[in-house]
């Protein structure tokens, strides 16, 4: 009898684990038709408190600085957005991510009034905004199936991508506001926006693999010591 109920369930999660992958993979294909150009990262694995070391260091950044208001770029299913709130109790977080799917189960989790989710547009972001610190974390970089440390990902996710996005994050975050760009296929100090921000050193701890960093052609450097995260907007003159 146990041995019948362990096939079961072994059979009830594997079915479980295929319709899962089944329905991201729906999802990822109508992402890919509907807005290619926003479209950046395409998995939708995230967890709770994965970056500990940037969230420590921006809520001491943001120490004295009444109900900040606070953006999850890519915010997935709300994992993101729920583990800042254990840094930044009084903040409004907001989480938008491209995926719609995603932003209905970070809704319905949701338990906290200050927490706010929207599907991603320029339109709404800037409705939302500005904002004291964007966290945009494991979002901008795209890989080619199984192929990371491909030599170039021109026809992949081109640099003009990744620079582009930032332009946008830059128009709605506060003169003297934090930016913090992680775990991503182009280097920050490439960007156009780059020449506006000072980079605030923090150690990391090393928790994750920071995939290969390539330049403003899209081909792969050779060095991969790039590891700044934490980025300060520059007050106006």
């Amino acid at each position: 009898m146990r041995a019948k109920k362990s096939i079961i369930a072994s059979f009830t999660n594997a079915s479980l684990k295929a319709l899962i992958k089944g329905r991201d993979l729906i999802q990822r294909n109508l992402l890919y038709r509907r807005d290619p150009a926003h479209l950046h990262q395409i998995s939708v694995t995230t967890g709770m408190n994965r970056y500990p070391w940037l969230f420590e260091t921006v809520q001491k950044r943001l120490e004295g600085v009444d109900r900040a208001k606070i953006l999850s770029f890519g915010c997935s299913t709300g994992e993101e957005v729920f583990s800042l709130r254990k840094y930044f109790a009084d903040a409004d977080i907001h989480g938008t991510d491209i995926n719609w799917a995603n932003i209905r189960h970070a809704q319905a989790a949701s338990t906290h009034e200050g927490n706010h989710f929207f599907a991603y547009s320029q339109a709404r972001l800037e409705h939302a905004g500005p904002f004291h610190a964007i966290f945009c974390l494991a979002v901008l970089q795209r890989f080619p199936s199984g192929h990371k440390g491909s030599p170039s990902l021109r026809t992949i996710y081109p640099f003009e991508k990744f620079d582009r996005q930032l332009t946008l994050l830059d128009k709605v975050l506060i003169p003297g506001g934090v930016l913090v760009v992680y775990h991503t296929n182009y280097r920050f100090i490439d960007a156009a926006i780059s020449a506006n921000y000072d980079c605030l050193a923090v150690s990391d701890p090393g928790f994750f693999e920071e995939p290969r960093k390539y330049d403003i052609n899209s081909d792969l450097l050779e060095s991969e010591s790039y590891l700044d995260a934490i980025f300060i907007k520059r007050l106006s003159d």
